[in-house]
């Protein structure tokens, strides 16, 4: 089959226009014609002969078709292999700052480089570098969601290339983010205020990069709505004068990004107390908010947390709410980890109160299996969101704007990823049911190393466990825990964080794999308890050593009982001063000496 040309002249149909048949996007169905191009100037060159896209030379190019066919399947191998091996690496690597400068050339190359070359550089260079989230043995911050279908999910959001700052921009994005919003929204239990599809509502969804985002985003508009109500009142008043009395409330265990918000945004922050129970009670906010008002400020927002970054404790909703509602305050719930959990009914009582909320945010890339970027917000009047936000140039206008949502003003970025694809596709293939069960296991799992670790007279839990994390402490000072996570994280079989509540060091042990089990659970203690032990054994009056150096004693064969038979004395030194009470001067004295007994502890394992 040929085409032929208004000037008469015919083509063959390349091979890759066959399908294309019937499509009057290249020829017309009935002629087979090939329209003829835009007139041309009379200056102008001859015309060109039309160019068979199939016959264009691909060695200019990074990577062929072919070979892309070729690698893409060498790299989902290669991920797939990686995940099913992860167990044998370190979890955290062993290398210092700047390691990397002394691997990779300071110039770009000046010619493309066969990708073997390419891979082979990144397993050697990259890998030894990298931190392995999704190890069973990291229990560190909390989940980073991963798993095989929102990997797929990424890779067709790369391959599409869309950038969904508007509903003209890519509208399937806009559209199935709308949906998913709904979904994920109702799957959790938000009511029906917040969600975009609801019939008549004002509410509705987002999907923005982080959490951080979210707060920001939700103090940006509490704060328009209050100053666009103060410079009605006070139309004389500067701007900036009213500014600086606002004041927002967060509890002392709300994440660092609430006090970030309050700093981009010029407002204050007041940090307010928590419970026994590391919870922010409606009182405490009730009484602060009249303090403030007699010292001539504005209260205007709130930021609650449901499962807090060094505990997982939650607000009470259920008090805090009347109090926001009773003094026209912005209520904004923060629940990054937990809201995820909100999936199991069990859990939605924790919840109570978030019918006052003006806004909520959770993450999906945490605890339910998709990759980061992906933080769903929900308001409950979407206009008094986006008008904070909305800035419209002619070049993003089109025909479609007032039948459409455009999420450029629902947030800071203009461009924006395809996130809800991969949130599509993990809800597909789990269903609600199997998301269910990935976070009943994880709960049931760090309620083991609850279990675990109270069976052991030398730690003590902090906090309850109510989802999938766990904090404790060995019985004994700050010093001793400090000394025990830097040995676990040096050995570099397992990975946890501290935090500080109520002014005292713990560790949390978060459970983060996606196929954790109970072994991975007691592989966990049992290196945490031997750890413990061998400082316990030790007296526990080695310094507290960076990691570097800890590793360099296991390197150099470090032997616990040798060492400690060597600062006997040291020892039998401090269990005196423990019994009384030091002077500062005597501390600073006593750490000195320590630092040189560890230098001494070195330079004999050296020799």
């Amino acid at each position: 089959m040929v085409l032929r040309h208004e000037s008469g002249t015919n083509y063959p149909i390349p091979e890759a226009w066959r399908h294309l048949n019937g499509l009057n996007v290249y020829f017309s169905s009935s002629t087979n014609t090939i329209p003829s191009p835009p007139s041309m100037p009379s200056n102008s060159m001859a015309e060109t002969p039309i160019e068979d896209p199939t016959s264009r030379p691909e060695s200019t190019k990074g990577m062929s078709r072919q070979d892309f066919r070729r690698y893409g399947k060498e790299t989902v191998d290669y991920i797939a292999n990686y995940m099913e091996t992860i167990q044998k690496r370190r979890v955290v690597p062993s290398i210092e700052p700047g390691y990397l400068k002394n691997l990779i050339p300071t110039e770009a190359p000046s010619r493309g480089e066969p990708w073997e070359k390419v891979m082979d550089d990144f397993e050697k260079f990259i890998m030894p570098g990298v931190t392995h989230w999704q190890h069973p043995r990291f229990h560190a911050y909390f989940p980073a969601g991963n798993s095989y279908p929102s990997i797929l999910a990424n890779l067709l959001s790369d391959a599409l290339g869309c950038v969904g700052f508007s509903w003209a921009s890519c509208p399937a994005f806009t559209e199935l983010e709308l949906i998913m919003l709904h979904w994920f929204g109702k799957m959790i239990g938000l009511p029906k205020e917040f969600l975009p599809l609801t019939e008549g509502g004002k509410g509705g969804g987002v999907i923005q990069g982080s959490a951080s985002e979210c707060n920001f985003v939700s103090l940006l508009a509490a704060r328009f709505e209050v100053m666009k109500e103060l410079r009605q009142r006070f139309p004389f008043v500067e701007e900036g004068l009213l500014l600086s009395k606002l004041i927002a409330y967060c509890s002392k265990e709300a994440h660092s990004s609430v006090e970030k918000a309050c700093m981009i945004g010029m407002v204050k922050l007041r940090i307010l107390e928590t419970d026994s129970k590391f919870r922010l009670r409606g009182d405490t906010l009730r009484n602060a908010i009249q303090e403030d008002r007699n010292l001539g400020l504005i209260p205007f927002f709130v930021s609650t947390t449901l499962g807090t970054t060094s505990c997982c404790s939650f607000d009470m909703l259920s008090e805090i709410g009347p109090v926001c509602q009773e003094n026209e305050l912005w209520l904004h719930v923060d629940a990054a980890y937990a809201g995820s959990a909100m999936i199991c009914p069990e859990f939605r009582h924790l919840m109570n109160g978030i019918e006052y909320a003006m806004s909520f945010n959770t993450n999906p890339n945490k605890w339910m299996l998709v990759n980061f970027d992906c933080s769903t917000m929900w308001v409950k009047d979407r206009f008094k969101l986006t008008q904070a936000l909305v800035v419209d140039p002619l070049y993003l206008q089109h025909s479609w704007m007032d039948k459409s949502i455009d999420y450029r003003h629902w947030g800071i970025p203009l461009s924006r990823r395809f996130r809800s694809l991969k949130l599509w596709f993990v809800i597909r293939s789990y269903g609600v049911e199997g998301l269910q069960n990935y976070i009943r296991e994880h709960v049931r799992l760090a309620k083991r190393m609850e279990m675990l670790l109270r069976a052991d007279p030398v730690f003590e839990i902090v906090g309850e466990v109510i989802m999938g994390l766990v904090c404790f402490r060995m019985r004994g000072n700050d010093e001793r825990n400090q000394q025990l996570l830097t040995r676990l994280n040096s050995s570099g079989r397992i990975h946890m964080v501290p935090a500080s509540l109520n002014d005292r060091f713990v560790i949390r042990f978060c459970v983060c794999a996606e196929n954790a089990s109970e072994n991975d659970i007691d592989t966990a203690y049992n290196i945490i308890s031997q750890t413990a032990q061998h400082i316990l054994q030790e007296g526990a009056t080695l310094p507290i050593v960076e990691d570097k150096e800890a590793e360099q004693l296991e390197e150099m064969g470090y032997d616990a009982e040798a060492v400690a038979n060597r600062n006997e004395m040291d020892k039998a030194k401090e269990r005196a001063l423990n019994d009384i009470q030091l002077s500062k001067e005597e501390m600073l004295a006593q750490k000195r000496n320590e630092t040189l007994a560890k230098r001494r502890i070195l330079s004999d394992c050296r020799l």
